[in-house]
């Protein structure tokens, strides 16, 4: 998130805004998923890793913009896909103590 204030000025409040905001909402669906019962933690689990290959695609963005930087790009990247392999299988989890699996 700190690496967002050092954006082009007139994106900052736009696309800067935008990727905090999803890794915000990505870290408040695992947060609520933590504490809902299985049938609704799957889909809080879902909402987090959709947020999460949203906030992976507009960085992807800043890379080809060259707001940031290949080396931070590829650390991000490598956090993000780690915490996506977790979500994944919390999801998996989830949706076998609920005795169904959501589309893929």
């Amino acid at each position: 998130m700190p690496h967002s204030a050092g954006f082009p000025r007139e994106h900052r409040h736009t696309v800067g805004r935008h990727v905090v905001d999803l890794a915000l909402q990505a870290h408040d669906a695992l947060v609520a998923a933590r504490h809902l019962p299985p049938p609704r933690r799957a889909e809080a689990l879902l909402d987090a890793d959709i947020r999460l290959d949203q906030l992976r695609q507009h960085l992807h963005l800043c890379l080809r913009w060259q707001w940031t930087s290949p080396s931070q790009y590829e650390h991000v990247s490598r956090m993000i896909e780690e915490l996506g392999r977790l979500i994944g299988g919390w999801r998996r989890a989830a949706e076998r103590q609920q005795g169904w699996a959501a589309p893929e």
